[in-house]
């Protein structure tokens, strides 16, 4: 018996050390709530939302970093001042694949657009 809880303790460690997948909806979005969330979806994003929630205000100083599948970045921001967030529209979108929030510090992260 201890040795069958000592097992699930390890377990639950090294899953905790790792971040969870963003949240993907198949039709048109993916949003990511955290720092190193990543998926290896091909999307063509059409538009990003950077946005404050409540316990996560986007404030002076705050990054948010996309890169694709291969590290190259995407987009990068940085916050000047404290801000409900910001939308960023890229016509007729561009195709990655792989998408991974490298650095946010603050807020949640959806982008839009078509998974392919």
């Amino acid at each position: 018996m201890k040795k069958l809880l000592f097992s699930l303790l390890a377990l639950m460690m090294c899953v905790s050390a790792f971040a969870a997948g963003p949240t993907i909806n198949e039709a048109n979005r993916i949003q990511f709530t955290a720092a190193d969330q990543e998926t290896d979806v091909v999307f063509r994003i059409t538009a990003i939302v950077w946005r404050s929630f409540t316990g996560s205000v986007i404030a002076d100083t705050n990054v948010l970093n996309l890169e694709n599948g291969a590290g190259a970045e995407v987009f990068k921001m940085t916050a000047s001042a404290t801000e409900l967030g910001c939308t960023i529209s890229i016509p007729g979108g561009i195709v990655v694949r792989g998408l991974k929030a490298e650095d946010l510090t603050k807020g949640y992260v959806t982008v839009y657009g078509q998974r392919l």
